[in-house]
């Protein structure tokens, strides 16, 4: 486990969720150099993964295209068409199946919107 920092360490803040990942980064890299496609997945110790795939666009007019080309592929991975699916996040789905009580205080606080039911 990494240390604190001494300026935050004199808080006395204790752990809440322990997580461990390891991080596998994949590259697509099509026969368009517009087209560079890079996907992280991340493998929890409790046994979830969630994936991130991203590119770079190098203007404001290749957004768009490079928003389907993202989606495509995220489709094409997981088998889900769905338009704007997005996962939760590891530490949210650690504090739903491990720490319900900051869950819900965290729900309660608005720090994070709640997405299952």
């Amino acid at each position: 486990i990494p240390s604190m920092p001494i300026t935050i360490a004199k808080y006395d803040l204790k752990p809440f969720a322990r997580i461990e990942t390891k991080r596998s980064t994949w590259k697509k890299v099509e026969s368009s150099s517009s087209e560079n496609i890079v996907v992280d997945l991340d493998g929890t110790d409790f046994g979830y993964t969630v994936g991130e795939v991203e590119t770079v666009v190098h203007n404001d007019e290749d957004i768009e295209e490079a928003q389907k080309v993202v989606k495509g592929l995220i489709g094409d991975i997981t088998g889900n068409e769905k338009d704007g699916a997005q996962a939760l996040g590891k530490l949210e789905t650690y504090l739903i199946a491990n720490r319900p009580d900051v869950y819900d205080a965290c729900i309660s606080s608005g720090s994070m919107k709640k997405r299952y039911n």
